[in-house]
């Protein structure tokens, strides 16, 4: 190929582009051209460095056009830059040219089709390999196990681990990082703890891969307990190893140990760099550790927009979005329409029901002209379904392109949150025709919308199909939503068995099937299910006691229910609540027991509970127990002042026909009264008119007053005799109302 060229006198322009290649160019007689190859191999390492492909072809050329075109040293390395210019087809001519290819030519195609994708010809060239009679090395073992580890060819790698495993090659530290590596991406973290038991000896690559191995996929202690044992050997931890660990601290929550971490970053003199920087921001806000990791922030030389990602992040997933939203006021505009950002931005918005910055920011991101991906457009989406504009959230995502489970998720639970059960399941069925999968959080948004439109059939598909799909996560949220979908949709026995075949000792399980019971008022399936509760050791919390007792209470079951009680009060005091005790008194108070409801108000270590002694109080009234009411309105009104207790106690001397005391009681009631005051609409001439007790801000206030006067007249002239339970006694209703005829 060169010949002509020479023949032309371009062998001063070889020289002037490869000096030092051609040994001799006396070729005009026909002369043999001779090539250093040395030189070639020189040449070749530059372009491939520089990715210059046109200068490597004329060396391939000068190569072939010399002899050396089968050289397997100048193959090697031609095969590995023309795949990292990207012409794999000009890679795979130079196999082919060379003669008897040995295992670092094979590793080098292999390679180059494995960086490009292309397995099935990275498989087909190792079958080649052996049929050819040669045995894979620890170099080209590690390129089959990267490439089965990120295309998801577990079986096929589990059949070449056991060839490695025949060679003897498993303890290898080259090929057991890559084993790992591959074991590892499929989270098989046990066998990967295998494979690295196995190790003749651990570099730091082996060790970061372990250890990211627990980080990322398995349990952020295990890491840390590896990188304690990498601690006390005589390596170093590099930057990786680092980053790995504080990636186990933040799993793991781990703030003391991600201190210590911290601490030999300093010492490296590592902590200057910016993905050091950025981790260790990102590990105290996983903490909790919100102020660290804004010093740690505000000590970047120059933080970019995975600094601001991480603080911003931070901030969100602690609930302050209040300071997000401050954060991004401050951020520079070259990283405020970030894709990383910007979803945690309109989270913020959603869950502060921030509309009006969720909307400002929706019109950046449409001024800025970018096209954004799913992940924003699907924030948008959450954020306008959760701040109520649904509307607005179904016109953004009728326009996405492809619907992700963020943007289903949003409009599911938005509707569910507006209580449009129906359009709830309408979404999930044209979201199953997508063939999307859903997530925990949309199983439970369904569960809720059967429960509230009672749709029992449809609720009892939802959990077939949970039950049949083995992807689905069961957690104890899910089967909680599953036990209350059919307790209010009435099958109690399904929702019992849910409960017994899963997760028989949770308590919120039981709560939500005692809750079902208690509601349908079968008390004896209430007591029923507490003894099962108590066969599995399970112990009531607050919330499932007092559903017990609001079923013994509708019942009038009194004596059931203060066996429950004691029983509770001697075992678990830590269990009761003013919502537990408030109950108990309504239940004894419902049944005239006064003086035992007024003996556990006093006696009780819960606290001074208003809302108990103003049940008494209201027990003591239907009872017309004067002076226990009385006793009741002393604690209510040194507990609240301003509230409902002085009315209360003057209805009851009302009651008792004591109108002097509810006279002196009535001044008070009065003076509180327009602090909560009573409200009532009424619908005329097609308009809604509002009236509160006691307003006399009307300018026809006098004449409204002098006509309730006449009428309270005329009421009395024809013997009407209010009922004292809807009344509020004042002094100025007394003098008209109770005064004897």
């Amino acid at each position: 190929m060169l010949m002509p060229l020479l023949r032309k006198g371009k062998a001063n322009w070889i020289h002037s582009k490869f000096p030092g290649v051609l040994v001799s160019h006396d070729v005009v007689a026909g002369g043999t051209l001779q090539i250093q190859e040395h030189h070639l191999q020189d040449y070749v390492r530059e372009c491939a460095a520089k990715k210059d492909v046109t200068s490597g072809r004329l060396i391939y050329m000068i190569a072939v056009s010399s002899g050396l075109g089968s050289s397997c040293f100048l193959g090697d390395q031609l095969i590995r830059l023309f795949a990292a210019c990207g012409t794999l087809l000009e890679a795979s001519l130079v196999f082919c040219n060379v003669n008897k290819p040995n295992l670092h030519v094979w590793h080098a195609i292999i390679s180059a089709h494995a960086e490009h994708g292309c397995l099935e010809k990275v498989f087909s060239l190792f079958h080649q390999l052996y049929i050819e009679g040669m045995y894979p090395n620890e170099y080209i073992f590690p390129v089959i196990f990267k490439a089965c580890g990120s295309f998801g060819y577990l079986v096929l790698g589990k059949l070449i681990h056991a060839i490695v495993t025949e060679q003897t090659l498993e303890s290898s530290t080259v090929v057991g990082s890559s084993l790992m590596y591959m074991y590892i991406k499929f989270k098989q973290l046990e066998e990967a703890q295998r494979v690295f038991d196995h190790l003749k000896e651990r570099n730091v690559v082996a060790w970061s891969s372990i250890i990211d191995g627990y980080a990322h996929h398995g349990d952020g202690i295990v890491a840390l307990k590896l990188y304690e044992r990498m601690s006390k050997t005589s390596l170093k931890p590099d930057k990786v190893v680092f980053l790995c660990v504080l990636k186990a601290c933040s799993k793991a929550g781990a703030i003391r140990e991600g201190l210590l971490i911290h601490d030999q970053i300093i010492k490296s003199e590592l902590e200057l760099d910016v993905t050091l920087g950025n981790t260790l921001v990102d590990m105290y806000a996983k903490c909790k550790e919100l102020r660290s990791a804004h010093r740690l922030f505000q000590k970047l030389n120059n933080p970019n927009a995975v600094s601001w990602g991480a603080l911003i992040t931070g901030y969100a997933q602690n609930g302050q979005g209040d300071m997000v939203l401050e954060l991004y006021e401050e951020m520079d505009d070259a990283f405020s329409l970030n894709e990383m950002i910007l979803p945690c931005i309109l989270k913020a918005c959603a869950n502060a029901e921030n509309l009006a910055k969720g909307k400002e920011i929706h019109k950046r991101i449409e001024e800025s002209g970018f096209e954004f991906d799913v992940v924003v457009k699907s924030s948008l989406v959450d954020m306008y379904a959760k701040c109520g504009s649904l509307e607005e959230a179904q016109e953004i995502f009728s326009h996405l392109r492809t619907h992700n489970l963020v943007s289903w998720g949003a409009m599911i639970s938005g509707y569910m949150q507006q209580g449009k059960g129906r359009l709830v399941l309408d979404f999930f069925k044209d979201m199953l025709q997508e063939r999307l999968e859903p997530d925990n959080a949309i199983f439970i948004c369904v569960l809720k919308a059967c429960a509230s439109i009672g749709a029992l059939k449809l609720g009892r598909l939802v959990h077939h199909f949970i039950s049949e799909n083995v992807a689905v996560n069961i957690d104890v949220a899910l089967v909680g939503a599953i036990v209350d979908m059919y307790a209010r949709c009435g099958s109690l026995e399904e929702a019992h068995g849910v409960v017994t075949d899963s997760f028989r000792k949770n308590p919120i399980l039981w709560s939500a099937i005692i809750s079902g019971y208690a509601r349908s008022g079968d008390w004896k399936l209430v007591r029923w299910c507490l003894e099962c509760m108590q066969q599995e050791g399970v112990q009531l919390n607050e919330v499932t006691f007092t559903n017990v007792l609001s079923a013994f209470s509708h019942a009038g079951e009194v004596e059931e229910g203060q066996h429950v009680f004691k029983s509770v009060a001697a075992s678990q005091s830590n269990a009761l609540s003013f919502e537990n005790l408030t109950c108990m008194i309504d239940l004894l108070g419902s049944t005239g027991q006064l003086e035992e409801a007024n003996h556990l108000l006093e006696t009780l270590p819960v606290g001074r509970n208003v809302i108990g002694w103003t049940s008494l109080m209201t027990a003591c009234k239907t009872y017309g127990n004067v002076n226990l009411g009385h006793n009741c309105f002393h604690q209510v009104s040194e507990l609240e002042p301003d509230g409902a207790g002085f009315a209360l106690m003057s209805s009851i001397y009302a009651e008792a026909q004591l109108w002097g005391d509810a006279d002196k009681t009535g001044p008070q009631v009065s003076g509180h009264s327009w602090k909560k005051p009573g409200i009532a609409w009424i619908e005329a001439n097609n308009n809604m008119e509002e009236f509160m007790v006691g307003d006399r801000t009307h300018k026809e206030s006098p004449k409204i007053y002098a006509t309730l006067k006449r009428l309270n007249r005329a009421l009395k002239t024809e013997g009407y005799v209010p009922v004292s339970e809807s009344i509020t006694v004042n002094k100025s209703v007394n003098e008209e109302v109770f005064e004897k005829k």
